[in-house]
């Protein structure tokens, strides 16, 4: 078996499990990722969240309205263009944002539990690797200089 191939099948095992623990939360993965990045960069706008998530523009900004909505993200507008929204998250948001990062945690472990600590280092810096090069907006410039 391709080895990229083995990653792709634990990337969809990885990702129905999430869908899972999420929908109890009443988030889906895109939303998921509009919060992490409107609480880790506020003031964000959609694009840019799309981008640095490899979710489609569309994806995203369904996932924003949704959120929005909610009552888990506000929108504001963006003090370089007023035809663009800045992205925050809301108490409620990281509320939900909270509980969603430790069923992250929770997946993360049982997904490497076969692994030692050395071996889920090494798995780390490789798919880091990779990922930095396949698709460098996706990983935040702090992880790429580790």
């Amino acid at each position: 078996m391709q080895t990229t191939y083995l990653a792709w099948q634990l990337a969809t095992w990885f990702g129905a499990r999430l869908e899972r623990e999420l929908g109890p939360l009443g988030l889906t993965r895109a939303q998921l990722n509009a919060l992490q990045h409107a609480a880790d960069n506020p003031g964000i706008t959609s694009a840019t969240a799309a981008r640095r998530t490899g979710i489609t523009p569309q994806s995203i900004g369904a996932a924003v309205a949704g959120l929005l909505e909610a009552g888990r993200l506000r929108r504001e507008r963006h003090p370089d263009n007023a035809r663009m929204g800045a992205l925050f998250i809301t108490e409620e948001g990281r509320r939900v944002l909270d509980e969603a990062q430790r069923a992250v945690s929770r997946l993360n472990e049982e997904a490497l539990a076969a692994l030692s600590t050395a071996e889920r280092t090494e798995l780390h810096r490789v798919l880091l690797a990779l990922v930095s090069q396949h698709a460098p907006d996706v990983v935040p410039a702090e992880e790429r200089r580790r």
